[in-house]
C-alpha cells in the first residue's frame, strides 16, 4: 500500500490548468490511504482509474487521467489564499536577506538569477490577495504575484527546520528563517509586477469577491448579464474573482440553489440572499482556517465540504450527494435540498 501524504482536506480542479496533464506532462500520482486523493509521483502502472490502493489493470492516462485526476486534486481558493496572505503577512517590514530559487520553471517573465538579485535586500512592504492570486509588495523593486495551483501553499519556516517537500521559491530573512512557497505539481506561477493593479489589469481579473466595494447590486449585475448556469458564472474569475469548484458548490448548498440555474433567473431577493451566502461562507472557511486538517474539523456543522466526495451524504438530510457536470467541472450538491 503507498505511503499516505499529509495533505487532509477538500478536493476541486482547474479546468485551466488541465492542458499540461493532456500533453503528457503532469506526473503520475498515488493515492492517499486517509481521503482518497492524488498526491505523491509513483510508478506508471498505480491505478488512477478509481479509488485502489494497489496496481492493477485498469491505469489511466491522458485525457482520462486529467478527468480524475482534477476531480479529486486540491486547488487553493480564496479561504486558503486569505490564509496564505496572513502568513506573509506575519512578515512585513522585515528584509530580505537573500531569495533561493530551486524552481525555475515556476517563474513567469523573469530568470531565476534575475529574480534572486533583485529581491536581495527589499523587504516586505505589505501583503494583498485579489481572489486566488496573492500579491507581496517589495521596498522598490515591485510587487511579487503569487499563484498557488494545484495543493500549492505559502510556509513561515524557522531557522534550522528542514525545507518543506516541494519548496519551490524562499525568501530568507535577517534572523536565518524563511517564507517558502511550496508547489507540489508546478502548476503554480510566480512572477514580478510592477504593481497588484496592473498584475490585475493585464490578466482581467474581475472584482474580489470580499472586497468592499463589491457589493449585491455589483453582483446581480453580473448575474444579470449571463444565461449561463451559476456554478460557470460563479467560478468565472473574468467576472468575479476567488471562487472556484469547491467552494461554488458550498455557497449553492447554503443558498440551496440548483447548480444548472441559469445566472439571469436570480434577481432581487434571490440574488442578495446568494451573494450573503457567499459572503458568509468564504469568511466562515477562512476563519475556520482554510485548508488545513483543523480548518476542515472546525467547519461549521452543516458545510457541504466535508461531505464532498463519492458517497458523501447531505449534512443537512442525509441525502446521497449527487454530482453535476457544468463546464467540464464536476460539482457536488443535494437533490432535495438544491432541487431543479
Amino acid at each position: 500500500m503507498p505511503q499516505s501524504g499529509g495533505v487532509t482536506g477538500h478536493v476541486g480542479y482547474d479546468v485551466s490548468l488541465m492542458n499540461e496533464y493532456e500533453q503528457g506532462s503532469g506526473p503520475n500520482v498515488i493515492w492517499d490511504a486517509h481521503i482518497a486523493v492524488p498526491l505523491l509521483e509513483t510508478d506508471p502502472d498505480q491505478c488512477l482509474a478509481g479509488l485502489h490502493l494497489e496496481p492493477c489493470e485498469c491505469s489511466l492516462s491522458g485525457t482520462a487521467l486529467c478527468e480524475r485526476l482534477f476531480e479529486y486534486e486540491s486547488m487553493p481558493e480564496l479561504p486558503e489564499v486569505e490564509i496564505f496572505r496572513q502568513v506573509a503577512d506575519s512578515c512585513r517590514g522585515r528584509a530580505i536577506n537573500h531569495a533561493s530559487i530551486a524552481d525555475p520553471g515556476i517563474l513567469e517573465g523573469i530568470p531565476a538569477q534575475d529574480l534572486e538579485r533583485l529581491l536581495k535586500g527589499e523587504y516586505l512592504r505589505s501583503s494583498r490577495r485579489h481572489g486566488k492570486h496573492l500579491f507581496l509588495e517589495l521596498s522598490g523593486a515591485g510587487t511579487l504575484a503569487m499563484h498557488f495551483g494545484m495543493n500549492g501553499s505559502l510556509k513561515l519556516v524557522s531557522e534550522g527546520e528542514p525545507d518543506p517537500s516541494y519548496a519551490r521559491l524562499q525568501l530568507y530573512f535577517e534572523k536565518g528563517d524563511r517564507l517558502v512557497y511550496v508547489n507540489p505539481r508546478r502548476l503554480g506561477r510566480v512572477s514580478l509586477a510592477e504593481n497588484a493593479e496592473a498584475f490585475i489589469a493585464e490578466t482581467d481579473l474581475g472584482p474580489d469577491v470580499l472586497d468592499a466595494a463589491f457589493n449585491s447590486h455589483a453582483f446581480e449585475a453580473i448575474l444579470a448579464s449571463s444565461k449561463r448556469d451559476i456554478k460557470s458564472v460563479l467560478m468565472d474569475q473574468a467576472l468575479m474573482a476567488g471562487i472556484g469548484n469547491i467552494y461554488s458548490d458550498e455557497i449553492l448548498f447554503q443558498a440551496r440553489l440548483f447548480p444548472g440555474t441559469a445566472a439571469n433567473q436570480l434577481k432581487g431577493k434571490r440574488a442578495t440572499e446568494l451573494f450573503r451566502a457567499m459572503r458568509k461562507t468564504l469568511q466562515s472557511a477562512i476563519n475556520s482556517g482554510a485548508g488545513s486538517e483543523q480548518g476542515v474539523e472546525r467547519l461549521p456543522k452543516g458545510f457541504l465540504l466535508t461531505q464532498r466526495h463519492p458517497g458523501g451524504l447531505c449534512p443537512r438530510c442525509g441525502a446521497l450527494l449527487e454530482t453535476v457536470k457544468h463546464g467540464g467541472r464536476t460539482g457536488y450538491y443535494c437533490h432535495r435540498c438544491q432541487p431543479t
